[in-house]
């Protein structure tokens, strides 16, 4: 019982660290001062235990760290904010092949899902298109006509009442 003292500033410590990691991985983007500070804490507590209670009770802290952390990272991974930093599918073809029979849809009609300023989204043929807009600011929901599809770029004009 004379070393619970030593016991809970191991424990504390190594909480403090994977605190700070934790908040640097799932609130602040990136690798920054508080991610390197819970790096910093957890490596001395590492050594602190490894010191205080032995070799043993220092690589339990060592596999307490490293569990941890390959776990923050699997559990981050697998929620809905994770899953937007991965490949959910298989992307088929590269940006050329995808443009390529593009050229089809000059004169097709849709309907702009964004607001084109000039570029956007519309509904085209029922697929969702990135498309500009030739010249002009185009409201979101207003009808439109591609007139141009060069590789990638597709490019659309309103289409008024008397078109079509």
């Amino acid at each position: 019982m004379e070393n619970v003292p030593a016991l809970l500033l191991a424990f504390g410590l190594f909480l403090a660290g994977f605190a700070c990691v934790a908040i640097e991985v799932f609130v602040i983007p990136g690798f920054g001062f508080i991610g390197i500070l819970g790096g910093i804490i957890l490596i001395g507590d590492i050594v602190y235990t490894w010191i205080t209670f032995g070799p043993i009770a220092g690589i339990v802290v060592l596999a307490a760290s490293l569990g941890s952390a390959v776990a923050s990272v699997w559990i981050m991974m697998n929620t809905r904010v994770g899953r937007r930093f991965r490949l959910e599918k298989n992307l088929k073809g590269s940006a050329s092949a995808v443009s390529v029979g593009r050229e089809a849809l000059v004169g097709r009609e849709g309907v702009a899902l964004t607001t084109l300023r000039p570029s956007g989204a519309a509904l085209i043929d029922d697929e969702r298109v990135d498309v500009t807009a030739d010249g002009e600011f185009i409201e979101k929901g207003t009808r439109i006509r591609v007139i141009e599809a060069e590789g990638p770029r597709i490019v659309v004009e309103v289409l008024h009442s008397g078109d079509g």
